[in-house]
């Protein structure tokens, strides 16, 4: 009788754990960063976006971690843009090449050899999206 008590505690503590930002809360978070990125303050919005995907068990809007990754792409930080990148080009099935080509924002990682894989999966997900 003590382990099924035991595991019905770890099972909901794990639960409250793992779950999921209210969406209230988690836009309320974005658009508090997002003022900040309109403002060119990169470093303090990147943090608040960060710490939202963080209580928001990993998972963020394609929107966010576009922005996110742009914040970082004007830090200079290429490593922590290219993951963002990847995230809503993989599963955020991101297909919008034209808009990312012409962004000025990561004209910085053009040059990096994984901007090129970046804009494949983009150019396959816009491709998919019209059913080519």
């Amino acid at each position: 009788m003590r382990c099924i008590i035991l595991t019905i505690f770890l099972l909901a503590f794990k639960v409250t754990l793992f779950s999921q930002l209210p969406l209230k809360e988690y836009e309320d978070s974005t658009a508090k960063a997002y003022k900040l990125f309109q403002k060119k303050k990169y470093a303090e919005a990147v943090s608040i976006y960060s710490k939202t995907f963080i209580l928001n068990a990993g998972m963020g809007k394609v929107i966010d971690r576009y922005r996110t990754a742009s914040c970082w792409a004007l830090l200079n930080n290429s490593d922590s843009a290219f993951f963002h990148l990847d995230k809503i080009a993989g599963k955020g099935k991101f297909g919008e090449f034209e808009l990312i080509s012409a962004d000025y924002n990561f004209l910085g990682l053009q040059k990096d050899p994984r901007w090129e894989i970046i804009m494949e999966k983009i150019k396959l997900n816009k491709k998919n999206e019209k059913g080519l």
